[in-house]
């Protein structure tokens, strides 16, 4: 499934919001590859909640979480 984005950038949606695979979509990216982008997306998100969360008790000054931006 494709869509437009508000700049005219194609969307491509490869897993619905159920997290079922959606269309025939090949992205050129191996297995290997595909585990390593979602490994550094866990990794990257995981480290967003604890620099958070040091920000609350004041151990960092300013910190922007990118959670849900």
């Amino acid at each position: 499934m494709t869509e437009t984005a508000s700049i005219d950038a194609p969307i491509v949606r490869l897993v619905a919001p159920d997290g079922t695979a959606v269309g025939d979509v090949e992205v050129g990216l191996s297995e290997n590859e595909r585990r390593e982008l979602l490994r550094l997306m866990i990794r990257s998100r995981w480290l967003d909640r604890e620099c958070w969360a040091l920000q609350r008790q004041g151990e960092l000054t300013v910190y922007p979480p990118f959670e849900g931006q």
